[in-house]
């Protein structure tokens, strides 16, 4: 049944972690990372998010995330999502100006760009 989960995503993938590491988690391409490597992953960008200020000490912060498609995208938002963030995804798609609107009207706390945007983009 929907919504009778008391675990997110980030707890579920850490639950795995710990019973079976070395399950393959993602599989992108060429590219594969076990459950491990991904908590692995998310865990240090979380600590990093905390540490710059991108998570403030309140409820659910809302956090934007501009960037392109693929694993950089993953491990980021699972990152923000395991320091207690909420993402907010601020789509490429977008012309400039509906990006600028969208970051102002939304009151985030920080603005994490990774790849797949270009320097001052957003």
């Amino acid at each position: 049944m929907i919504g009778t989960s008391r675990f997110n995503i980030t707890d579920r993938i850490l639950a795995h972690a710990a019973a079976r590491p070395a399950d393959p988690a993602i599989i992108h391409k060429t590219t594969t990372w076990s459950y491990a490597e991904l908590v692995e992953r998310m865990g240090a960008l979380a600590e990093a998010l905390v540490a710059h200020g991108a998570v403030v000490d309140r409820p659910s912060p809302r956090v934007g995330l501009a960037c392109g498609d693929g694993l950089p995208y993953v491990v980021l938002a699972l990152g923000l999502l395991r320091a207690g963030a909420c993402v907010v995804p601020i789509a490429s798609e977008l012309a400039r100006d509906e990006r600028e609107r969208i970051v102002r009207s939304l009151g985030l706390s920080a603005l994490v760009v990774g790849p797949g945007f270009e320097a001052g983009a957003v």
